[in-house]
Formats: C-alpha cells, structure tokens, sequence
C-alpha cells in the first residue's frame, strides 16, 4: 500500500506546475515521506536533496526549512544509521521558536538519536526536551519527554525519576516500550528488569489487558 500511496504521489508531483512552489514543496515532501515509510530512504533524500540545495542558498530560511531538514534526517538515519541524522535533526531544531510543540519533538528526534552515540548529550538534549514539552502544554508530549529522559538517564547508570503526574494518568503504551526497547538493546537487562517493574505496577493501577500484553511482549 505504502509503495502504491508512492507511486501516486510521485505522479501528483510531476504534474504539478514548478512554479507553483507551495505546491510542489507540499508534494514533494509527501512523496520523501512516503518513500522513507515504504523502505526506500535514498529515493526519499534524492526528493528533498534540491530543496536542501535550495536552503543552503538562501540567506534567510524559509518556513519550512525544519520540515525540509527533518526528512533529510529521517532518511540518513534510514541510510546509515541514528548518527547520520544528527547533523540535519540539530539544524532543524535550531530553526523552531523556543516553546513550540514543534521544537519539542525536534529535541526529542534530537535524543533518540544521540541515545546510541553519545550519552551524555543525549542527556542534556533530554533536559532541554522535558523543558520544552512542558512549556508547549501538550500532556502527551510532555510524557514521551520524561520518557527519554529517563532512558538517557538509564543507559547513563542514574536511577529513574518519577513522573510529576499521577501513574494512573501517565500511562502510555509507548512511553514504555520506548524504556524498554533501549535497555534491550543495549543489554542493560538489569535495567529492562527495573523499567518493567515500573510499567507492570502502572498496570496494576490502571488494568488493560492489552497494555500488559504490548509490554510483556
């Protein structure tokens, strides 16, 4: 479905009128993000590369030059791993207002993928994440914000801190799977061990059947 959703978008962007640039930036940026969803991220860099040229030209940004640098990211990442991301997910951090939901999730893109490479300023990123989120007032956002905290701190060997809202509350499906998938991957099970117990006794506050089976799994 994905690489059908891709074909079309592709034929909507070549016949779309060049000149109409939002337009055509809206399609092309639909098309990299299908492309990178559908398995193929170099096709989804080789979309967005001219409007990166593009950016690199102009003295003043546009508005959605974080839009633009953000697939890059996802892309690279695709290509070559979380660290190749890095550089294009800072740059388009750097270009969302300060207390935008939108910076939020850039600094948090901005976590997830210095988790692998360089733990410390994963952490830090991660402060500055948890601030941000909770200047937007987005509930959820401000959740998945801890949350990446808390695995910065985990792979950092700092204990975990406890949520600022009630567990009942808090929980979230994955939230928790984000805990725990990194400290299995990186095969920190007495870790794992520790943010299971955690989301098993938020369970046990709010019974779900489903959540428990998502978790064991």
């Amino acid at each position: 479905l994905l690489a059908d959703a891709l074909l079309h978008a592709e034929r909507a962007l070549a016949l779309t009128d060049p000149q109409d640039r939002g337009e055509t930036l809206r399609r092309t940026l639909q098309a990299a993000d299908l492309a990178i969803a559908a398995g193929d991220p170099q096709r989804g860099f080789d979309l967005v590369e001219p409007l990166i040229v593009a950016l690199d030209d102009d003295e003043q940004q546009p508005a959605d030059a974080a839009a633009v640098l953000s697939l890059a990211g996802r892309a690279r990442s695709g290509l070559f791993g979380s660290a190749a991301a890095l550089p294009w997910l800072e740059r388009a951090a750097a270009l969302l207002p300060a207390g935008s939901a939108e910076r939020a999730r850039q600094l948090g893109s901005c976590v997830w993928a210095m988790l692998f490479v360089d733990v410390d300023r994963a952490r830090q990123r991660g402060i500055e994440f948890v601030a941000a989120a909770a200047a937007s007032d987005d509930r959820l956002l401000d959740q998945f914000a801890r949350a990446a905290l808390n695995v910065a701190d985990a792979l950092a060997g700092l204990p975990l801190s406890s949520s600022p809202v009630p567990a009942s509350t808090a929980l979230d499906t994955d939230v928790l799977n984000d805990w725990l998938e990194v400290a299995v991957w990186t095969d920190d099970h007495h870790r794992a061990d520790a943010v299971l117990a955690e989301a098993m006794r938020r369970i046990t506050e709010r019974p779900s059947v489903t959540n428990e089976h998502n978790i064991m799994m």
